[in-house]
């Protein structure tokens, strides 16, 4: 009976895994032994948080860090990725036995970008193009806008969600009107990324067909209809992307839809797209980016 328990015991440590934001880690269930040995891959910023721990240490602290935060009203365990390399964190339960995970750590390839767009209330345009070959399911950034006299205008952390593997994503900044913003003396950079590092993940954008079923391109709106199809056994998740166009294909604006389709279905969606808030607007594009991610 005292070992059943304690085998319980591991597995329950396995499956109590979880990352910011996210439901229960679904760690693969096999073996005693498996459990207590555990292969994760990290990338430089990201946390990974530990339920029903009592302690947890990292041998590599320059690595991997640990610690253990009460912010929630409990104690939560966790460790991040510092910087490229491995590292064994072990993690004692509080339900009895420990697991030993093996963390590799690779660089961060996630870089955004900044620019104006034509929206004539203030905007501006965040571009995120993802280096690596690991879909995130978002990118955390921290923006610091600042005016022509140098003085601080606004300064936050966002999530950029769907950030596929070698692609690109986008998301934007509303700005007041007539905000006095200079680009120049203004700086982004990417501070987290989240994924399941137990699950792989797939770019299926080729698979999810985005076909427009009507629109209507009046004097200053455009109304767009159009179904997403998942041609795949999977549930997929995904951004349309509708890349505003001025006459000479310059991107003046970025509109987005997110979507969400079970295996195999369809769903439609539609979007306004009002002319008058992009002086210059010619044209738009879709741009679908979808993926999936399984054990």
């Amino acid at each position: 009976m005292r070992n059943l328990l304690k085998k319980l015991a591991l597995i329950m440590l396995a499956v109590s895994m979880t990352v910011p934001a996210a439901s229960a880690l679904d760690l693969p269930q096999a073996s005693v032994a498996e459990a207590a040995s555990q292969k994760l891959t990290l990338y430089v910023g990201e946390q990974f948080d530990v339920t029903s721990a009592k302690s947890i240490k990292s041998n590599k602290k320059s690595v991997v860090k640990t610690g253990k935060s009460t912010e929630s009203g409990y104690v939560q365990y966790y460790m991040i990725a510092k910087k490229p390399g491995t590292a064994t964190v072990t993690v004692k339960s509080k339900y009895g036995g420990s697991t030993k995970y093996k963390v590799t750590v690779k660089k961060n390839s996630c870089k955004a970008t900044m620019s104006m767009t034509a929206y004539k209330y203030g905007e501006v345009l965040v571009t995120l193009k993802n280096g690596s070959s690991q879909t995130f399911d978002d990118v955390t950034v921290k923006y610091t806008l600042k005016k022509s006299d140098g003085s601080v205008y606004e300064e936050k952390e966002m999530s950029i969600y769907n950030v596929l593997a070698k692609k690109t994503a986008y998301k934007t900044i509303s700005l007041s009107s007539n905000a006095d913003v200079d680009l120049s003396q203004s700086t982004i950079k990417v501070t987290g990324v989240n994924h399941y590092p137990t699950r792989k993940y797939k770019d299926v954008t080729s698979k999810v067909k985005v076909t427009e079923t009507s629109k209507t391109d009046a004097e200053k709106e455009v109304e767009i209809n159009l179904n997403a199809k998942n041609g795949t056994k999977n549930s997929v998740s995904g951004t349309i992307y509708y890349l505003l166009k001025d006459s000479s294909n310059n991107t003046i604006g970025v509109e987005t839809t997110s979507v969400y389709l079970s295996k195999s279905s369809t769903e439609s969606y539609s979007k306004s797209l009002y002319k008058d808030y992009y002086p210059g607007y010619d044209h738009y594009e879709l741009v679908g980016a979808f993926y999936m991610s399984k054990l």
